[in-house]
């Protein structure tokens, strides 16, 4: 608490499930709702660290995550809609029938398609990883982009033989502004168990080498930016499972 700007403290004050409705949904990392590790902070040191480090660049996110749907739609009873309706889509992925169209899945991030079981359309692709390194490079965006609102994004799956894991490991990442939450540009990796989650994101230069190891044979992995120019590296290999 010694870092805490006195004017934030009240925003570190613990809540209860009777002061703090979150419809059951779990914590997200990278909730639009969630403050940067430094947010808070008079000098510059963080005033939070999340439980798994990985997230620390997590933290404060631009995106409107999946769970921040699920709780706003949870909120306003949207999901009602399709409840009951024999035509309502079958989703996968822990995605869920779209309140303004039940045939159609409302997905977690890195997935798309009308019921979740796609890479989203667009720029990207679907990667088969072999034994041995593979590298992906992405250049996105322009040196002379200024700030919009809306992201230009890659969207990429990395996937292996059943019963194997994937190893991702960032070999070189660059941009203009590296802050919390990675708000201008950054690569994110859902190697994580719960794919309704945000993934892991990273935008500084002492990023390079870090390796995440997936819980699964697919990893979903965004490359973005709205400002400026973002070059990724990434490599990526599998292994079996231990």
């Amino acid at each position: 608490m010694s870092a805490i700007k006195a004017d934030w403290i009240d925003q570190f004050e613990k809540k209860t499930p009777q002061t703090n409705e979150n419809y059951g949904i779990t914590y997200d990392f990278g909730s639009i709702m969630h403050y940067g590790g430094t947010s808070a902070s008079f000098n510059k040191k963080p005033t939070m660290v999340p439980s798994d480090p990985m997230h620390q660049e997590t933290l404060g996110s631009a995106f409107v995550s999946f769970y921040d749907l699920l709780v706003l739609n949870n909120h306003y009873k949207c999901f009602d809609k399709c409840k009951g309706n024999a035509k309502a889509a079958k989703c996968e992925m822990g995605g869920v029938p779209h309140p303004r169209d039940c045939s159609k899945c409302l997905c977690p991030g890195g997935y798309g398609g009308q019921f979740c079981d796609k890479r989203p359309s667009g720029c990207g692709d679907v990667l088969k990883a072999t034994k041995e390194y593979t590298d992906l490079s992405k250049t996105i965006g322009d040196p002379n982009m200024k700030e919009k609102e809306d992201f230009e994004i890659c969207y990429y799956w990395i996937e292996s033989p059943p019963n194997t894991q994937i190893e991702v490991r960032i070999d070189k990442i660059s941009g203009n502004y590296a802050v919390d939450g990675c708000k201008y540009f950054g690569v994110e990796i859902k190697s994580q168990k719960d794919q309704k989650a945000s993934g892991y994101r990273f935008c500084a230069y002492e990023d390079e080498d870090v390796t995440l190891l997936s819980h699964s044979n697919r990893v979903p992995v965004m490359i973005y930016s709205r400002e400026g120019q973002t070059e990724v590296t990434i490599q990526y290999r599998y292994g079996e499972v231990p």
